[in-house]
């Protein structure tokens, strides 16, 4: 959207005249009228300083096969810097909780934890895996899982 200050000026001091008859019908005092009119004028020219240095990517409404993307010359000339990709490795991390989590100490107590306790908790934990099978996963027995998770537990229960 351009902005026509004439016009949007002019809009803006009828707009300002009825308010002020509005308000000095209600009785307020011309000083009161003054700083509302102080007020709207600052909010008036920060509309105009935001529309003034704000280019619009609007499309051509009656070619509905141009893009507006296409005419933009700011947004071909910076289209490098305004372009961002995510990273497949990191979109779909094995560790993508730890991410989640909202509590700053939970989150530094995770990742205090080893890479293998890490995985041994996200396999417990999120994808359903039992002692037993972990077991076999990780080529040690069942007691040395359950004592590894009685040690990830024990490094929360501590801290709590």
């Amino acid at each position: 959207m351009s902005w026509n200050n004439g016009y949007e000026r002019k809009k803006f001091e009828l707009l300002q005249q009825r308010l002020a008859a509005k308000y000095r019908k209600l009785g307020m005092a011309e000083e009161q009228i003054e700083a509302i009119y102080k007020f709207d004028l600052e909010q008036f020219k920060s509309e105009r300083r935001f529309y003034s240095h704000t280019v619009s990517f609007e499309p051509n409404k009656f070619d509905p096969y141009e893009d507006a993307e296409d005419k933009s010359p700011l947004l071909n000339l910076f289209s490098a810097v305004l372009t961002t990709s995510i990273d497949s490795s990191e979109a779909h991390s094995r560790f993508w909780w730890i991410e989640e989590l909202d509590d700053a100490e939970l989150i530094k107590r995770v990742k205090s934890l080893s890479e293998d306790d890490l995985e041994l908790l996200t396999l417990y934990v999120f994808d359903g895996y039992n002692q037993t099978a972990l077991a076999g996963l990780f080529n040690v027995s069942q007691q040395c899982i359950s004592k590894r998770i009685k040690k990830i537990e024990k490094i929360f229960l501590i801290r709590l």
